[in-house]
């Protein structure tokens, strides 16, 4: 901190350009100028820090009670992530009234000395510059560290700022995290922006309770989070309404330009379909397309919190997303009807079964149909996460679903730590392996009572091969991966052709075969011929088991790139020389790439007009 007298000279210094001082970025330069031509403040001011009176606070408050209640979650959440650092968190109303605080034992003293309590008054014409007041006026993400404060009496904080926006976005509040500490930390900002952004989709989902919400992002991940697109839509379709995040995820200055619009003509889907597809695909993200540009998104929709669950589809009324999986055979019927009578308890559930099978899938279904169906699901794979990430996904899934799968890989420690964590039993969980665990046990790799606290009711999950419901199943993927396009169709001699191979790979294989068929497909009718080729179904054994070994051989990258150069030679009717000029390589570069890819030269095809 500069000696007393040093900062108001350094102040006005910079305000005429005679100290280019690098401590001083373009927003606090503009703020200090604000203080003195606009307000009139003095840096060496003695003047107290201003506080309305009791009864406005009260009125304020009042005023804002939504947004006090729905941020104290985020502001606890994000004080518990800065814990120990000195930081106090702060929320403040569109007046820069401070409504809201978290204080940090160690920081009460230089709290009660600044004015950091309830009722103070940060707006810049009253605490001059500062992270709060400042950032009510440039409304961005701003950090004031220091001696960047206008006032003597604050140089001693940091302050890190976020602006929080309504649905109409205008700003209505600030959050703000402070603290003694001796530099700016960015990474401190990120946090507190990132839980403002929480805030702000917290009040527009409330706002818009009563109303139908599509919630959309680039990543299916992030569908959920902080970051991700929402639009409000009314009974027929339109947009009422869209947050920031939808605005800048579509290219849209302003929400002018989705406000009225029917869903489809934003994205490549209606209301209805979508709700549809929600439902099936157990309300995990699906893909989308925006209808102006073609950009891919995945979304949800959820219906109105006033609505009786299924009211916008009768005929879906009294199906819940585990009835959905129930498409005739005798096993999955046996695991749905045992999953649905512990759906409303926390018993937790192991979920056993081959690669491909539908773990995920059927522990979605679960999440769905349970009351925690409006919290989190979050999904971990055991086999690569972190301490660190364990810890933030075990936190994400409180009040919700945790789903562990490959449970069987977690590294020892992790058992030790996840085994603590279920002593509280803040969340339902759900766990996965690919086979039964008692191996792992007596080999001394897996905890024996981490194991007791798992298999409250364990549920086998079978083959895609042993199942009796094949046909039902194939009809059911093959629906989900059309919804965009309903006129494609499968011809009864390729669904027997499906129905006839061994799908090693479950129902994982199964979906993928049909995506590659969908996408190369030469006509909406899809037949035995456009299998791909790897399938080899019309093939002897013998050749059909040397194609799939051939291509087993490849790893993950290089599969998705056999399958990507097939989809050109396809598109190119098997003419190597245009498929080579396309993709900018020579022919004998591409029959190399063919060879190690196991691609057999193609025979050409005849054109049709």
């Amino acid at each position: 901190m500069l000696p007393n007298g040093d900062h108001a000279r350094l102040v006005y210094s910079v305000i005429r350009g005679a100290s280019p001082d690098a401590a001083a970025p373009e927003h606090v330069r503009r703020s200090w100028q604000r203080c003195v031509e606009e307000y009139g403040l003095d840096p060496e001011s003695k003047v107290q820090p201003v506080l309305v009176s009791h009864q406005e606070l009260l009125v304020r408050k009042e005023q804002n009670l939504e947004l006090v209640s729905l941020a104290d979650a985020e502001m606890a959440h994000l004080y518990r992530q800065l814990a120990g650092s000195g930081h106090s968190i702060i929320l403040t109303d569109r007046d820069g009234v401070l409504l809201s605080y978290r204080g940090d034992p160690s920081f009460r003293g230089a709290a009660s000395r600044t004015g950091l309590a309830p009722g103070a008054v940060w707006s810049e014409r009253y605490g001059g510059t500062n992270g709060m007041g400042t950032c009510l006026l440039e409304r961005r993400p701003l950090i004031v560290h220091r001696e960047q404060h206008f006032l003597a009496r604050n140089t001693g904080l940091t302050c890190c700022a976020a602006p929080i926006f309504d649905h109409r976005s205008e700003l209505v509040a600030v959050l703000d995290a402070s603290g003694e500490s001796d530099r700016a930390q960015q990474h401190t900002l990120v946090l507190v922006n990132m839980s403002a952004q929480m805030i702000e989709n917290r009040l527009f989902l409330h706002r818009f309770r009563d109303a139908f919400v599509m919630r959309f992002h680039s990543r299916p991940e992030l569908v959920g989070t902080w970051s991700e697109g929402i639009i409000a839509l009314d009974p027929a379709g339109a947009i009422a309404a869209a947050d920031r995040n939808a605005l800048f995820q579509l290219g849209c200055k302003k929400d002018d330009e989705l406000v009225g619009a029917p869903l489809e003509r934003v994205f490549n889907i209606s209301l209805a379909a979508l709700l549809g597809r929600s439902r099936r695909k157990s309300f995990h993200p699906l893909p989308l397309y925006e209808a102006r540009h073609g950009g891919r998104f995945f979304a949800v929709a959820q219906e109105p919190e006033s609505a009786p669950r299924g009211s916008a589809f009768p005929s879906s009324e009294s199906r819940s997303a585990l009835d959905e999986l129930d498409l005739g055979d005798a096993s999955m019927a046996r695991n749905i009807r045992a999953a649905k009578r512990v759906a409303s308890r926390d018993v937790p559930i192991l979920l056993i079964g081959e690669t491909g099978t539908g773990k995920e899938l059927f522990a979605r279904a679960l999440h769905a149909s349970s009351e925690r169906a409006e919290h989190a699901f979050v999904a971990v794979n055991c086999a690569a996460i972190p301490e660190a990430l364990l810890q933030s996904e075990l936190v994400q899934a409180h009040g919700g679903t945790l789903f562990l799968d490959e449970i069987g890989e977690l590294p020892g420690a992790l058992q030790a730590r996840l085994l603590q964590v279920l002593e509280k039993r803040e969340m339902r969980l759900i766990a996965a392996s690919p086979s039964s665990l008692e191996e792992k046990i007596d080999r001394g790799e897996f905890r024996e009572d981490l194991f007791y606290r798992l298999q409250g009711l364990v549920l086998t999950l079978p083959r895609l091969d042993d199942r009796t419901d094949k046909r039902a199943l194939i009809a059911h993927v093959f629906a989900q991966e059309t919804a965009d396009t309903p006129s494609v169709s499968l011809s009864e001699e390729l669904i027997d052709a499906l129905c006839a191979h061994k799908w090693r790979g479950n129902i994982r294989q199964l979906r993928n075969a049909l995506r590659a068929m969908i996408a190369r497909r030469s006509g909406d009718k899809l037949d035995v011929a456009d299998l791909p080729s790897e399938y080899c179904l019309g093939a002897r054994p013998a050749e059909r088991g040397a194609a799939l070994a051939e291509t087993d051989s490849l790893n993950a990258l290089g599969r998705a790139e056999r399958e990507a150069l097939l989809r050109e030679l396809d598109l190119e009717h098997g003419n190597i020389s245009h498929v080579a000029r396309k993709l900018g390589v020579g022919r004998n570069t591409l029959y190399r790439k063919m060879h190690r890819l196991h691609i057999k030269r193609p025979v050409r095809k005849p054109l049709h007009y």
